[in-house]
């Protein structure tokens, strides 16, 4: 869909196996709704109803296998077709047992949140404190911190209220323009209502244009789907710079107060506004000072505080400690507390707390079977003495992530890197002699390495 900040990999597809059994099972598709948009809403945001409730003759334990495969975290799903074919055998001579028991997980950190369970407390109590009046919460935090992870693990209970969740970024390999983030995520939502039935478009046209009215033109050129939805009105009067700046600067504040509507609150997610210009902060700063605004959350990620940006809350992201680490290391790996401590030790060293730079380094003992999962014990083997002797250089680690890299994908990064922080996408398509659909297909196995951001490839 587009909505998650993952990228699919084979737990989508035992997802997908779910649903079909789901129907095969009960006659009925796990969810069912009058519109694309609202099937969406439902695989994201709410839970299917109990098989046997729909079947009561069905065997309580083909509905909980089936369950499984429908949970929303992939981590909470069965990792491997191996694990829900045994359990299929298996509920053939029992009926009553834990499923995925013996399970191959894989190392499974990709999606996880981990040692900021008071940051997100802290931002879903910004998310409440918006009812009343509008808030912005900034984090920060070096590249790889987790500061994108953080700001999306807010969509689903925004989704959950029925709310919008906006999101849009900076891109460091372009040059945005001016309101660049903004109008993305903005865009983002008057685009997907193209796919709307045609009575809630109806009521967002109608919605829009009572409040907008003629001054859309002034905002339609730069918000994806405005011009779309509204019909033309007529040209509007050249005015001079600063007063036709001022003219933008109203029209695009009211367009987001649109979007606030009672009860069910907007989270706009401006991501890397490190990158971005001085236009953004300055809309921000002119709409945040009508104190009637409620039930929006500005949600604003960057390396460093963006000069200028006054914010209600400030969440600086800091290197995972111990526990955090520990606790990465029980539940990816499934191992006993003096195991966890001293894989968490070794990631320390390592990688700094760097949760990015972790999933890394986890990725490349794996695939150099420095850890190694044995299916008999249904635990995880490896040698300390061995991984002692790899030292404690990162960077080599990471040569060996690009190294891993099929070639296709690694000549496109080198491309990448030659066209420097001006490429794009269409650059490097052109650059490679391909086509933009081929170049995002070679660049997912960089997206699934954590070396590339989905959301900037279109992959996510």
């Amino acid at each position: 869909t587009g909505r998650m900040n993952r990228s699919p990999d084979r737990r989508a597809d035992l997802y997908a196996l779910g649903a079909l059994l789901y129907e095969l099972f009960t006659g009925q598709p796990p969810f069912a709704a009058q519109d694309d948009l609202s099937i969406v809403h439902a695989h994201l945001a709410l839970e299917p109803e109990p098989l046997t409730r729909v079947l009561p003759e069905l065997p309580e334990v083909l509905s909980r296998i089936t369950l499984k495969l429908l949970r929303k975290s992939p981590d909470e799903r069965y990792q491997s077709a191996e694990a829900l074919l045994a359990d299929l055998l298996r509920a053939r001579r029992q009926g009553q047992f834990e499923l995925g028991r013996h399970d191959s997980p894989g190392i499974r950190v990709q999606g996880r949140l981990y040692g900021r369970e008071g940051e997100l407390g802290e931002l879903m109590a910004a998310l409440a404190a918006s009812r009343t009046r509008a808030r912005v919460v900034l984090v920060t935090g070096a590249e790889g911190m987790g500061k994108t992870a953080l700001l999306r693990r807010l969509e689903q209970p925004v989704l959950q209220r029925s709310g919008l969740f906006l999101y849009g970024q900076s891109d460091p390999l372009e040059e945005d323009p001016p309101y660049g983030p903004l109008t993305q995520a903005l865009g983002g939502f008057l685009s997907s209502l193209e796919q709307a039935p045609d009575e809630e478009r109806r009521i967002w046209q109608q919605r829009l244009a009572r409040a907008l009215g003629p001054q859309a033109a002034a905002i339609a050129p730069v918000v994806p789907g405005l011009a779309s939805l509204l019909q033309a009105g007529p040209a509007l009067i050249e005015l001079p710079p600063e007063a036709a700046a001022h003219r933008f600067h109203l029209a695009l504040g009211q367009l987001i107060k649109t979007l606030c509507r009672n009860d069910q609150p907007l989270v706009l997610a401006l991501d890397d506004l490190h990158a971005t210009g001085p236009e953004t902060l300055a809309i921000l700063d002119s709409l945040l000072r009508d104190s009637e605004l409620r039930n929006l959350l500005v949600l604003v990620a960057a390396e460093t505080a963006p000069p200028g940006l006054t914010v209600d809350l400030h969440l600086p992201l800091e290197p995972l400690g111990t526990p955090a680490l520990m606790q990465l290391a029980l539940e990816a790996l499934e191992v006993d507390d003096n195991s966890a401590r001293a894989v968490a030790d070794m990631l320390s060293g390592f990688c700094g707390g760097n949760p990015l730079h972790t999933r890394h380094l986890l990725a490349h003992l794996d695939r150099e079977r420095l850890l190694r999962y044995d299916r008999p014990s249904a635990t995880w083997i490896w040698d300390l003495a061995r991984l002692a002797q790899l030292g404690t250089e990162l960077d080599a680690l990471l040569d060996g992530v690009f190294d891993a890299l099929p070639e296709p994908t690694r000549e496109l990064l080198e491309l990448a890197a030659a066209l420097g922080e001006s490429g794009s996408i269409g650059g490097l398509a052109e650059l490679a002699r391909s086509g933009e659909g081929a170049v995002h297909r070679s660049l997912l196995p960089a997206v699934e390495e954590g070396l590339l951001d989905p959301w900037r490839v279109g992959a996510g």
